[in-house]
């Protein structure tokens, strides 16, 4: 066999597993990959599962936020996407009254993180303030992520 065959060949079979992998996972193996950004299809679907009543799905499945201008991915529900100030107001995604999405802090996670209390004054960095979300604070606590 020629050189030229065999590197065919080879470039032949990379393409085949790419096209495998893409339709057995229906491409979203790649999709993490391009960067693409998908705010407005995490707003639409958020704003689907409020106005159908889909309590997990908006309190607690998690969906993946990419916003490829500014290289952020954040892993959060709708409920936190709808709550948290600085999300809600960059992203735009509504709250919804007709679902009460009220769990303890602890439980509230973004980005593989969960929440912890902290008193009201508390100073450190931290990125995600979901006190909106938490039942079991009392006066002068906020629950941080």
């Amino acid at each position: 066999m020629s050189t030229s065959t065999i590197i065919l060949l080879v470039l032949g079979l990379i393409v085949l597993a790419v096209l495998s992998i893409g339709f057995m996972s229906g491409w979203n193996a790649f999709q993490s990959q391009t960067g693409k950004t998908n705010v407005d299809e995490v707003v639409e679907e958020c704003r689907t599962t409020c106005s159908l009543g889909q309590q997990f799905s908006f309190c607690s499945a998690e969906k993946e936020l990419r916003f490829a201008e500014e290289d952020i991915v954040i892993t959060a529900s709708c409920a936190v996407f709808a709550n948290e100030p600085n999300l809600q107001r960059k992203y735009g995604v509504q709250s919804c009254p007709r679902i009460d999405c009220a769990k303890p802090c602890e439980e509230i996670r973004v980005n593989e993180m969960y929440g912890q209390i902290v008193n009201e004054d508390y100073e450190d960095f931290y990125d995600f303030d979901v006190s909106a979300l938490a039942s079991d604070l009392v006066e002068g606590e906020k629950c941080i992520i």
